[in-house]
């Protein structure tokens, strides 16, 4: 999985076979999303950010990842517009990497 890869000395080498198999997970969850706004309905809860830092380490990993799952990329967009959200993104403290913690391989440069 992506934690693995991550990790993984050849994650490199990994990648590919990865991103092939991408579309058919994302769109278990795009599927569940639906038309919703967030997770569990109209209101954001806890889950929801799990699922924003999931979706954007995957964009990190292949930028188009999305791009057949419209709600994904609108959910995305949506979390990004969060006003305390935007606000954290935008200041000098928001760390775009490493991917899945300091350890990992993938994201580090």
């Amino acid at each position: 999985g992506f934690v693995e890869l991550c990790y993984d000395e050849k994650h490199d080498e990994l990648k590919a076979k990865y991103v092939e198999g991408l579309p058919s997970k994302l769109k278990l969850f795009s599927d569940y999303l639906g038309t919703k706004s967030w997770l569990v309905g109209e209101q954001i809860t806890y889950p929801d950010f799990h699922l924003y830092e999931m979706l954007d380490s995957h964009k990190a990993l292949s930028s188009n990842c999305l791009k057949d799952f419209p709600n994904l990329e609108a959910y995305c967009q949506r979390f990004e517009k969060l006003p305390a959200i935007e606000k954290y993104m935008n200041s000098s403290r928001f760390m775009k990497a490493p991917i899945n913690m300091e350890m990992a391989l993938l994201g580090q440069k």
